[in-house]
């Protein structure tokens, strides 16, 4: 997202988060997730809904916490009749994909 306005970091509570190996995915569950908020521009907003939703995600609104204010987002995730991303991969204990790849050793293939 080239133009894409960095907001800050909320945790989402309800959701966990899973490690296909060069990315995660969500689904909704019991645990808290980390993740960053953007402001992005239409033209980059719809390019990231085709792409996401072509891959087979769904969207959903959620409320995050930045700096005392709730804001409204939207996340992109797994849902349960999506076979390929099921609960059987490896799930991601902290929520913390940054945190979590560098403790597996590798790099971040962001």
């Amino acid at each position: 997202m080239p133009t894409a306005k960095y907001l800050g970091t909320a945790e989402l509570e309800g959701w966990n988060m899973h490690d296909l190996g060069a990315y995660p995915y969500i689904r909704e569950g019991e645990g808290k997730i980390l993740v960053e908020v953007y402001e992005t521009p239409e033209a980059e907003y719809n390019e990231t809904s085709r792409m996401e939703m072509g891959a087979g995600y769904a969207m959903k609104e959620v409320n995050v916490n930045l700096d005392g204010q709730t804001h409204v987002a939207e996340v992109y995730y797994a849902t349960a009749d999506n076979k390929f991303y099921n609960d059987e991969k490896p799930l991601v204990p902290n929520g913390d994909w940054i945190k979590h790849v560098a403790e597996k050793g590798e790099r971040n293939h962001w």
